[in-house]
C-alpha cells in the first residue's frame, strides 16, 4: 500500500502557457499520465462502471464501448438515453469525463 501511497499523495503541478507559469497546485485526484502504476490504477478505478448501468460495457485501456440491441427503434433510444444517463451520472460522481472529439455512435 505503502507504493500506492507515494504514487498518488502530496502531488503538485504548475501549467506554463507561453512564457507564464501558474501557481504551484495541489492534486488532490487522478492519476500521474505515463505512470508505471497507471494502467493498473485506472483499471482499478474505472472497473465498477460495469455494474452501474444496464449496457453492455467494454473497457480496453482508456477506451470505453458501451452497447445496448432492441427489436424496436423507439425502445432502444429511450433504454439508450435513461441508460447514458446513468453512465453520465457514475462518470461526474467519479470526475471522470468525455471526449467528444473522441466518442461516436451508431446503430
Amino acid at each position: 500500500m505503502q507504493l500506492f501511497s507515494d504514487c498518488l499523495l502530496n502531488r503538485m503541478q504548475y501549467v506554463i502557457n507561453r512564457n507564464s507559469k501558474s501557481c504551484l497546485k495541489n492534486i488532490s485526484c487522478g492519476v500521474p499520465q505515463g505512470s508505471v502504476l497507471g494502467p493498473i490504477l485506472f483499471i482499478m478505478y474505472i472497473n465498477n462502471l460495469l455494474s452501474c448501468s444496464k449496457l453492455t460495457t467494454e473497457l480496453y485501456v482508456d477506451d470505453t464501448y458501451l452497447c445496448l440491441s432492441d427489436k424496436n427503434l423507439n425502445d432502444l433510444q429511450l433504454a439508450v438515453n435513461s441508460e447514458l444517463l446513468k453512465v453520465d451520472r457514475w462518470m461526474r460522481l467519479n470526475k471522470l469525463s468525455r471526449n467528444n472529439y473522441k466518442s461516436s455512435h451508431m446503430f
